[in-house]
């Protein structure tokens, strides 16, 4: 699918946009109203995707973005279209050597408009070589530079290494910080920048989620299969799983379900990963 263009003045922190997330939410979820799963896995082969679906649907989560990081996840996207189901393709800066994707095959994607951004990319200090990752990471944002795609960011432990890298190169850049758990202080660096957060199971502190939620420009993710809260004793995480990250924004941040609501919708079309009806 092809995203919708938003000029990226649009996207400015002071925009009108801001503003508009910001407005008060209805009260009730009306009927269409739905959540929406920002980040997960589903080409995971131990996942039974429509099951997940389904059960997830139940939860009123009926849209999913999920990610492709090796040439068969990419595959089982473009066999496996469906309206619920958006998606990202990325070279991760941790995955097992000789099964990622090619900067090629993400260039193809683009061209083609089978993804609504690209990612997850990023940083990781569990795996110590930086520079590598760094040489990695650089293409795959001038990709989404050239093609105006949103990024979702993977992003442990150097989070002011990333932020100085994009303040040097790429100051304009538009999309998320997925997963993030970090503290206030890089969230307020982060937010320097077009990018919102995604926030999981396991969210930061709660002087973070309160800097975020007050920005606005936040969505909501299991990591499906990944990520699992630490009172969930499956061995997976599963998309039916949101309401427990949505109920530890509320609990941290005082909104309730239909602000956040909202507010996601209004980053995730906003910034460019879905559509805008």
């Amino acid at each position: 699918m092809k995203p919708s263009k938003q000029p990226l003045s649009a996207l400015n922190s002071d925009s009108k946009f801001l503003n508009s997330i910001l407005q008060p939410p209805c009260e009730d979820l009306s009927q269409g109203d739905f959540f929406i799963d920002a980040h997960c896995h589903l080409a995971d082969s131990r996942l039974d995707w429509r099951k997940e679906l389904e059960e997830a649907a139940a939860e009123n989560v009926q849209k999913v973005i999920s990610c492709a990081l090796s040439p068969a996840e990419i595959l089982w996207h473009q066999s496996h279209l469906d309206p619920a189901i958006a998606w990202v393709a990325g070279m991760h800066p941790f995955y097992p050597a000789g099964k990622e994707i090619t900067l090629d095959a993400i260039a193809t994607l683009c061209q083609k408009g089978d993804i609504c951004g690209i990612g997850e990319i990023g940083l990781d200090g569990r795996n110590g070589d930086m520079e590598t990752q760094i040489k990695l990471l650089l293409p795959q944002l001038d990709l989404a530079r050239m093609y105006g795609l949103p990024v979702v960011f993977h992003v442990v432990r150097w989070h002011y290494e990333l932020i100085r890298l994009l303040k040097r190169n790429f100051p304009g850049v538009h999309g998320i910080v997925h997963g993030f758990d970090s503290s206030p202080e890089a969230a307020e660096a982060y937010s320097r920048f077009n990018l919102g957060f995604s926030l999981g199971c396991k969210s930061p502190s709660a002087k973070a989620v309160a800097f975020i939620t007050a920005r606005g420009l936040f969505c909501v993710e299991t990591d499906t299969p990944f990520q699992k809260a630490t009172d969930n004793m499956k061995p997976l995480n599963h998309l039916n799983q949101l309401p427990i990250a949505i109920a530890g924004i509320t609990t941290r941040s005082g909104l309730s379900q239909q602000a956040i609501l909202h507010r996601q919708k209004a980053t995730l079309h906003s910034l460019g990963f879905l559509e805008t009806s």
